[in-house]
């Protein structure tokens, strides 16, 4: 017992030394008796081994798909953000498109008039909505008191005009002022910016007949009394009105989109009688 426990290494290599020499002599041994205890010993050696050598190899294969499957899935997130990249600007360009769209539409229903298109590159700083600065001037033939359009309707006009770029009042603006009529009754007046309304993008109307026609819900456009904006233009609806004894007011919504304004079209047309320019070069 005390032999078995010192040499325990050695017993151990001798009997894998034993099971490699009867693997190899099994191949070469095939007779009687001493091949059959050849074959009864090594057999199960060899099982063994093999199913070891399977476990191994299982085990390797395992891992090494692990790392393939990882870097496959890297390639696929990289490919779905890609994707999704792609689809952001896709959309992007359909908005920017469905935009420019309804732009050429609007000027369709124009035909007299001549238009251009120019992006807003600049909004007033005080967040309402009232200024705004776009990115055509004096060299692309543009001038004070044009009429600046969105896809919905009037946004404003040209107030300050440079070689590059131009100031767009809006008639939300507290000066702005221009002639509009009641389209389903002709009722006549005036769409004034008013201090606090412009905050909510609002603007007032003032009709000059104390026993106007007038509801929620009527649209109001330009008027052919105005000397800076054609006539039949879109202004707004009419939100709500207020009435007393002597005149009729109303408050305007807008059809333009104030706040969101990216694309307009401008009439290349100043119908001002006296053109004004406020700004030297």
């Amino acid at each position: 017992m005390r032999f078995l426990r010192r040499n325990k290494k050695l017993i151990l290599l001798i009997f894998i030394i034993t099971c490699i020499v009867l693997i190899f002599a099994s191949s070469f041994l095939s007779f009687g008796f001493i091949s059959d205890t050849f074959e009864f010993i090594v057999i199960p050696i060899e099982k063994f081994c093999n199913s070891s050598i399977n476990w191994v190899g299982s085990k390797f294969y395992l891992v090494t798909n692990i790392f393939e499957i990882e870097n496959e899935n890297i390639q696929l997130k990289e490919k779905i953000e890609q994707y999704n990249l792609n689809e952001q600007r896709f959309k992007m360009i359909e908005a920017e498109n469905k935009k420019l769209t309804n732009l050429i539409n609007i000027s369709q229903n124009y035909p007299n008039y001549e238009m251009t298109g120019a992006k807003v590159i600049a909004k007033d700083t005080s967040k309402l909505f009232n200024i705004f600065i776009i990115d055509k001037g004096l060299n692309d033939g543009l001038k004070n008191n044009m009429v600046v359009l969105d896809s919905n309707g009037v946004v404003g006009k040209i107030t300050e005009c440079r070689n590059n770029f131009s100031k767009v009042s809006s008639i939300i603006d507290d000066k702005s002022s221009l002639s509009i009529k009641n389209f389903r009754t002709d009722d006549l007046g005036f769409a004034k910016g008013d201090l606090k309304l412009k905050q909510d993008g609002l603007c007032q109307i003032e009709f000059l007949d104390a026993a106007a026609q007038i509801i929620e819900g009527d649209e109001i456009v330009t008027s052919n009394l105005s000397e800076i904006f054609p006539p039949g233009l879109l202004v707004g609806h009419v939100q709500k009105i207020e009435s007393n004894s002597n005149t009729i007011t109303a408050i305007l919504e807008p059809v333009a989109d104030l706040k969101h304004l990216e694309n307009v079209l401008v009439i290349t047309k100043v119908f001002d009688v006296q053109e004004n320019f406020s700004m030297e070069e």
